[in-house]
């Protein structure tokens, strides 16, 4: 695959493949086409300083936020615009506030209820199975047959949205994790005893 930016697509789609061609030399078999990358509504340009310090970026947010901001918020074909605020929104709503505290959740609920071993079983047929049965075939389309890592990611944080305990959660798993564990410990189902004891 080749990878060009929009700007240079008659040079690359063109003149490049004729210039291989008669070199003998094989031509690419697809090209993909990004578009451009632009800061507060303005193309980033370093003689204009509106480019965007990755180094800086990275260092204050961590290379992992930065990331997914890029396979989240740039669309496969076309520009993306880049704000600190739109940055900051992404990071605290998607990861923070909704994948972290799923996990943070999920992982208590684990150990609280389960002594933190996962439990064996089929899952049942609810919004929270059916998300997490859609994401192989999402992942497949979106970072291989598509390339728009949108849509896997789409595919990934339905999981997150329909793991909430609000807003389409599964309340059902976590209430059936708990009626496990206390069984496992002997205690039925709706124990009157306080907890601790």
């Amino acid at each position: 695959m080749h990878v060009i930016g929009k700007d240079i697509v008659r040079f690359h789609a063109v003149y490049w493949p004729a210039i291989l061609l008669s070199a003998g030399l094989p031509t690419p078999s697809r090209i993909f086409v990004h578009g451009f990358l632009t800061r507060d509504g303005r193309r980033m340009s370093k003689t204009l300083g509106t480019g965007v310090d990755p180094t800086a970026l990275v260092r204050n947010w961590g290379v992992d936020a930065v990331r997914y901001w890029l396979l989240r918020e740039v669309p496969a074909c076309e520009d993306a615009d880049f704000t600190e605020a739109g940055f900051a929104r992404a990071y605290t709503a998607d990861l923070a506030n909704d994948l972290g505290n799923l996990l943070q959740r999920t992982v208590s609920l684990l150990h609280r209820a389960q002594d933190g071993v996962v439990p064996s079983g089929t899952p049942d047929a609810s919004p929270l199975a059916s998300a997490v049965a859609d994401v192989p075939e999402a992942l497949q389309r979106g970072l291989g047959d598509d390339w728009d890592p949108r849509r896997a990611l789409d595919a990934i944080f339905a999981v997150v949205s329909a793991g909430k305990p609000t807003g389409g959660g599964d309340e059902a798993v976590g209430a059936a994790a708990r009626r496990a564990g206390r069984r496992r410990r002997g205690r039925p189902p709706c124990s009157t005893r306080p907890c601790g004891s």
